[in-house]
């Protein structure tokens, strides 16, 4: 139980340091003008994405690596009618 204890306190410690951190990270990018932002190559829109992964590439979520299946168009099976 003591162990289970410790891993729960743990967790939620690192959960807090990561808040910290994020919350941090925020404040630096806010307080960088424009032309800071533009040279690193941000901007006001992407903060929340740099602040939680580092950068704003891996903010995105990472697509499993499946084959492709090809599916092919259906067929329109239609006939002009002149009047």
């Amino acid at each position: 139980m003591l162990n289970q204890l410790k891993a729960i306190i743990s967790a939620q410690w690192q959960t807090m340091v990561e808040n910290h951190r994020q919350r941090l990270a925020m404040r630096e990018l806010i307080a960088l003008d424009n032309q800071a932002l533009r040279d690193l190559g941000l901007n006001r829109g992407n903060f929340h994405s740099v602040a939680l992964y580092g950068r704003y590439e891996t903010a995105l979520p990472e697509l499993p690596n499946t084959p492709r299946v090809e599916q092919s168009a259906p067929t329109l099976n239609y006939t002009l009618k002149h009047s």
